[in-house]
């Protein structure tokens, strides 16, 4: 599932509660790293909440750990409100901390932490006649390309056919560079290494 991180973060600051009422919960959670984290942080933070806000809470935390049952991803941010009929289960390929908040609108600095931590970048491995590119974001190959061009050796007898040899293997190679700068301009990083 590709998500463009930086859109995501952007819709979700824009959303909060028009009476500032805390009904949006945001939940960063390692599944394998501490199993019953959701269990102390929800009395926790239920002890905190005023009483028309309890209601809105606990449905809310139900369909979270519905939601949570039903995925194979360890790793998510998830954010949601029953309140706004809101929903949102983000995939992560990273570690993060976890964490539960609930508050008037969904709390997205962790995510941009990692959106700033872990930048996106295109790999380049190349040589006269073989390259590979990888497109790494977010600490895992999202794009990966092979590109290979059977290029002549070098040619060492003389004679006229030399040069010819030489213009056809020079012609080959530019051929086979100008393939791979194809392929790089497909892909949407900035960043190349």
């Amino acid at each position: 599932m590709e998500i463009d991180l930086a859109k995501t973060i952007r819709e979700l600051s824009e959303i909060y509660d028009k009476n500032s009422q805390d009904t949006f919960i945001s939940l960063y959670i390692n599944k394998i790293s501490d199993p019953k984290f959701i269990q102390r942080r929800e009395k926790a933070c239920f002890s905190l909440l005023k009483k028309d806000e309890k209601e809105n809470f606990l449905i809310t935390i139900d369909k979270i750990k519905e939601y949570l049952k039903s995925t194979n991803y360890n790793k998510l941010a998830i954010f949601a409100s029953d309140r706004h009929q809101f929903f949102k289960a983000i995939p992560l390929s990273v570690d993060i901390y976890n964490a539960l908040i609930v508050d008037s609108s969904p709390y997205v600095r962790p995510l941009a932490r990692i959106l700033d931590e872990w930048e996106s970048f295109t790999l380049v491995l190349l040589d006269s006649h073989y390259a590979k590119l990888y497109s790494i974001s977010l600490g895992k190959i999202d794009y990966q390309k092979n590109i290979s061009k059977d290029i002549m050796n070098k040619h060492r007898m003389g004679g006229m056919s030399q040069a010819r040899y030489q213009r056809l293997r020079k012609g080959a190679i530019h051929d086979f560079f100008k393939d791979t700068i194809e392929a790089l301009d497909k892909i949407d990083d900035k960043k190349i290494i």
